[in-house]
């Protein structure tokens, strides 16, 4: 990538950016778990920064969005690029930008781009929630500091202004809009890994809840904020990571961007990944497993976060008007299904069993809380436990 522009031919150019690319990925195809494929594309930014905006280079920058601004891209993921200029930029900054994106077009990036001003980010920010989740994971790539600077505290203030009411129900509906195209739930027998339920947007989204609703800039901070537990963080981690390693797989053996996990790619890349048949299970089946262990980690931890969010946002209940009773421990809050008394609940193991059977009784869910609590207390589910008459009974009826 650094001799780009050492010959003036065109085509020559061209050939050097696809050739640098493809070089890229080939040499770090070994190593998926760590595979990242957004440092070829900053350096082949840079020079072309360098060469057709080094000029205006304290008028413009050259940003990154989405995945690319995350770094978390795939083989052949697009970028994501925002030109951020100055207002009433000159027409030779223009002109470089147009440059750019011809020898990308060119060289057969796939791209998606905008050209604004912090004015019109801020405009666009408030009107659609796509450019504001945007321009919360955008990273400087080449040029202007000071510009790139005073968007992020225009950033920051947008997401101080608006109202937390809408961005949340904006998000749900892209959660909802997700879930409905590419299915409810994480057992699919070719499942997406970017798109749905458990997969590496639903919890980019979630990210985008924490961040606009409780103000965490990672998932790590919703740990610190009490949202969740450090344990499920580390499961997010382990989740996101492997369904990113799985991903990676995939776009090498399709040769293109797929993200959809299929019956023939499932069983290659159990055996790429390490998947043996054992005489009890095929290798293939170990490797769907695992995938559904840390799919479900994901949507159970967007689940929770969700839920923390609407408890977060509603209005405190005066009183127990609110509340339905349906016996002296269990009754049935705006959350769903809940307990009065968190301190002793687990005291009679037996509560555990009763709390679904509620659920059964009534149709409603389990209060994100009480969920909470029976993960806290699964230890007393011990073999004694399990072969007790009054437990079986409760189970049975």
């Amino acid at each position: 990538m650094r001799f780009i522009f050492s010959d003036h031919n065109r085509g020559t150019q061209i050939q050097r950016i696809r050739e640098g690319a493809e070089s890229f990925r080939e040499d770090r195809r070994s190593d998926l778990a760590n595979f990242q494929m957004h440092e070829v594309f900053d350096e082949m930014l840079c020079h072309l920064g360098d060469h057709f905006l080094g000029y205006w280079r304290d008028e413009v920058a050259i940003l990154g969005l989405g995945g690319y601004g995350r770094k978390e891209m795939s083989p052949y993921s697009d970028i994501d690029l925002m030109f951020l200029r100055i207002e009433d930029a000159p027409e030779g900054l223009y002109r470089g930008i147009r440059s750019i994106l011809y020898l990308l077009w060119d060289s057969r990036i796939e791209f998606g781009h905008s050209v604004r001003t912090i004015p019109e980010c801020r405009q666009e920010g408030d009107n659609d929630l796509a450019v504001l989740t945007s321009l919360l994971d955008i990273r400087l790539v080449w040029g202007s500091d000071r510009l790139f600077r005073q968007l992020l505290i225009q950033v920051k203030n947008l997401v101080n202004e608006a109202d937390p009411f809408e961005l949340y129900f904006k998000i749900e509906s892209e959660i909802l809009k997700s879930s409905s195209k590419f299915g409810q739930t994480i057992y699919l027998l070719e499942p997406h890994l970017k798109e749905g339920p458990g997969s590496l947007r639903y919890i980019q989204l979630i990210t985008w809840l924490g961040k606009l609703i409780f103000g965490c800039s990672s998932l790590e901070d919703l740990a610190i904020a009490g949202v969740c537990d450090q344990k499920a963080v580390e499961e997010v981690r382990a989740g996101m990571a492997f369904l990113a390693e799985l991903r990676a797989g995939l776009h090498f053996l399709a040769g293109r961007r797929d993200d959809r996990l299929k019956f023939d790619a499932q069983s290659q890349l159990a055996n790429q990944m390490g998947f043996q048949d054992t005489p009890g299970r095929r290798g293939v089946e170990s490797f769907m497993r695992e995938y559904y262990r840390h799919a479900s980690h994901l949507d159970f931890f967007g689940r929770r976060v969700r839920a923390k969010a609407r408890l977060f946002l509603r209005q405190k209940p005066s009183s127990d008007t609110k509340r339905l009773r349906l016996d002296n421990n269990f009754f049935i809050g705006a959350g769903g299904v809940n307990h009065y008394y968190h301190y002793r609940f687990g005291h009679d193991p037996n509560e555990l069993l009763l709390a679904f059977r509620k659920i059964a009784d009534t149709g409603c869910d389990l209060d994100i809380r009480l969920v909470d609590l029976i993960r806290s207390k699964l230890d007393l589910i011990s073999h004694d436990f399990l072969h007790a008459g009054d437990a079986n009974l409760i189970f049975l009826d």
